[in-house]
C-alpha cells in the first residue's frame, strides 16, 4: 500500500497519456479509475487455450486441485483446513512460494500428509492433467484481477469453488455454469459447495468457454487497435 503512493505518481502521466488502458476484468477498470483519468478504458479479458478433452483420464471422486503462487492471500490454508472437516478428501497444490513451509507444517501439524500433496515446477501438460483429473478447482484468494485458472478448469469441465470477490463474480457470470462463488470466511459455505461439486464431474465442458478462447481475445484486440489509429 505504500508502494502505491510513488507508483500513482510515477504511473499517471502514461496512464493518462494513453490513448487507451487495457484491463483484463471490469473489477480491474474500476481501480484504474478510481486512481487516474485514463482518456478510454476498456475490457479485453485474458484468453484460454481451449482443451481438447482427454477421455484417458479418470476423474478421481474426491481430489481437489489448487493452483498458483503460494502467498497468503491465495488462502491456501483454507483448502487444507477444509480437509479436516472431510475425512476422505484429498488435495493437490501446485505452486511455490513464500508460504510453503507454513502450509507444509499445517498439513504434518493436521496429520494430512497422506491427503495433501505439493507440485513443483510442473510443466503445463502435467497441470492440466491434474486439473482434468481433479474432482473440484479451489481458488479462494482475497482478491485477483482476473481468475485465469478458472478458465483453464471450465476448459477440461472440471467445476470450480471460487472466493466471491469481483473478478471471480464477473468470470461466473459469463461461463453461467460450473462456479461456485463462496465466502471464505464461513467454513460450512466451503465444505458444502465442495461435496455438491462431487456431483458435476460428469457434466461435460462449458460450451461458453469459448469466449475465451485467445483467437477471439486477439481480434478484440485488434478491433481496439483499429479504433485508435483511426
Amino acid at each position: 500500500n505504500m508502494l502505491l503512493i510513488p507508483y500513482r505518481a510515477i504511473a499517471k502521466k502514461m496512464v493518462n497519456g494513453s490513448n487507451c488502458v487495457c484491463c483484463v476484468s471490469e473489477a480491474e477498470k474500476e481501480l484504474v479509475i478510481q486512481d487516474f483519468s485514463p482518456k478510454m478504458c476498456e475490457v479485453l479479458h485474458n484468453g484460454v487455450t481451449v482443451q481438447e478433452f482427454d477421455s484417458s483420464i479418470t476423474r478421481r471422486r474426491e481430489s481437489m486441485v489448487m493452483i498458483g503462487r503460494l502467498e497468503r492471500y491465495k488462502n491456501h490454508h483454507i483448502a487444507i483446513e477444509s480437509l479436516t472437516k472431510m475425512p476422505t478428501m484429498c488435495l493437490e497444490i501446485i505452486g511455490d512460494g513464500p508460504e510453503y513451509s507454513r502450509l507444509k507444517k499445517m498439513v504434518i501439524s493436521n496429520n494430512l500428509e497422506s491427503r495433501v500433496v505439493f507440485h513443483k515446477g510442473v510443466s503445463e501438460r502435467e497441470k492440466m492433467e491434474i486439473l482434468t483429473r481433479s474432482s473440484a478447482l479451489l481458488t479462494l484468494s482475497d482478491h485477483e484481477s482476473f481468475g485465469l485458472v478458472i478458465l483453464e478448469a471450465a476448459s477440461v469441465g472440471t467445476p470450480v469453488i471460487a472466493s466471491e470477490i469481483p473478478s471471480h463474480k464477473e468470470i461466473s457470470a459469463k461461463l453461467g455454469a460450473g462456479v461456485t462463488l463462496v465466502n471464505t470466511n464461513i467454513m460450512e459455505e466451503i465444505t458444502l459447495a465442495i461435496r455438491k461439486s462431487l456431483d458435476y464431474g460428469e457434466s461435460g465442458i462449458n460450451d461458453n468457454i469459448k469466449k475465451f478462447h485467445w483467437s477471439k481475445v486477439a481480434d478484440e484486440y485488434l478491433e481496439l487497435y483499429g479504433e485508435i489509429i483511426k
